[in-house]
């Protein structure tokens, strides 16, 4: 019988640097890494100047201020309403994903947490 062991060994409590875990350029890059597609060097210097939950509170509400990008014509769009599926889904599906990763490289953590619902919505339709 297998065991499986749980690999997270941290808390859910805030952030707090301290002499152990300071707040650093390698803690900074893993934040924006995880919030978004990594940051600019002048973003990172930055966050050197402010407080780290300060720093998650700014960048959390600069994507929910963020508009969020337009549907797509097709973003309802059942099997029947293509002349034939398997030729038009596809590319449909590479501007989009196109789109999704220029958004999210662009926005931030808000357009890239909307356009992956799109893609498990029509992941979910594709595969009926």
């Amino acid at each position: 019988m297998s065991v499986l062991t749980n690999c997270a060994t941290g808390t859910l409590a805030p952030y707090q640097p301290n002499d152990q875990r300071p707040w650093n350029l390698r803690r900074a890059r893993h934040l924006y890494r995880r919030l978004g597609f990594g940051a600019t060097t002048d973003q990172l210097n930055n966050a050197m100047e402010v407080n780290p939950l300060d720093l998650v509170d700014q960048i959390l509400d600069g994507a929910v201020n963020q508009p969020l990008p337009d549907e797509p014509e097709w973003a309802f769009w059942a099997a029947s309403d293509y002349e034939n599926f398997d030729e038009q889904a596809y590319p449909q599906y590479v501007d989009w994903m196109k789109d999704f990763l220029y958004a999210a490289m662009q926005n931030g953590p808000r357009a890239s947490a909307f356009w992956q619902r799109w893609e498990r919505l029509v992941s979910t339709k594709v595969q009926m």
